[in-house]
């Protein structure tokens, strides 16, 4: 039997369809429950595979930005602060592997969290903050970013494709190819106003149980947004009056409990 033109047409579209539904539905199909916060999320990766995938990112994402800081003193300040956040309950119970690197590049005021728990901040960043409240600030909302899966949530969207992938078993090598394509897509995420919404919610709550003031959330914000000439965070992490507002409310419903100064 012959097929003609128009036929093979339809047949090709129809293959199209069935493959494009059966990708999305096998998307929706893989999800998970986020082990800290509970949230049903549709989740391709496992959390093994994360923590895998982003120690392989650390030394390229470095890399980019020339490499981490040579000063050992201001690494180890860092590393102090996080580890203090990352000591309080609600994060100390959870699979992943913090840590925290500052990098070389002080031009560029940015930073950047892998899902799995690796966790960069520039020096040009480092520079504006100063005190360790307003570094923790900044640690605590990417530790916020993790805790929610909030990345590898929105990448498991870019490509439907990706779905026939088998993601049960831990991948422990990938390819610089695959390393390189997943930094550039982390790169051109920007988050939304109810992910940031809630890495701040987290934050606020981890800088009050490791002793941290968290007033210092709303002044880095508005100091970020006064100087979004000067700086790459907001572009991935947008701050508006409203999400100001919100972090202001937030903190003094805890400080009710904790007796936070406003200092």
């Amino acid at each position: 039997m012959t097929i003609s033109r128009n036929q093979k047409v339809t047949l090709g579209f129809v293959l199209i369809i069935v493959i494009f539904l059966f990708s999305f539905f096998h998307l929706f199909r893989k999800t998970q429950i986020n082990p800290i916060t509970g949230k049903k999320q549709r989740i391709s990766m496992t959390i093994q595979q994360e923590i895998e995938l982003g120690l392989q990112c650390a030394p390229d994402i470095a890399a980019k930005y020339g490499g981490l800081h040579p000063d050992t003193e201001i690494q180890n300040r860092i590393k102090n602060i996080g580890q203090k956040l990352v000591a309080v309950q609600q994060i100390s119970k959870s699979p992943y592997q913090f840590d925290f690197h500052v990098l070389a590049d002080s031009q560029t005021s940015n930073t950047i969290s892998f899902p799995g728990g690796q966790i960069f901040i520039t020096n040009g960043l480092l520079k504006l903050l100063q005190t360790d409240d307003k570094i923790a600030v900044v640690l605590s909302h990417e530790i916020g970013h993790v805790i929610n899966r909030h990345t590898t949530e929105k990448l498991s969207g870019f490509d439907i494709l990706e779905s026939f992938k088998d993601s049960s078993s831990v991948t422990l090598e990938y390819t610089p190819s695959e390393i390189s394509n997943y930094i550039s897509d982390i790169l051109k995420l920007t988050f939304d106003a109810t992910e940031e919404e809630e890495a701040d919610d987290l934050s606020i709550k981890y800088l009050v149980n490791a002793g941290y003031n968290p007033n210092s959330l709303s002044k880095v914000l508005m100091v970020l947004k006064e100087k979004s000439d000067e700086t790459d965070f907001l572009n991935r992490h947008p701050i508006s009056e409203s999400r100001i507002d919100h972090v202001k409310i937030t903190v003094r419903k805890y400080s009710k409990s904790n007796q936070v100064s406003d200092q």
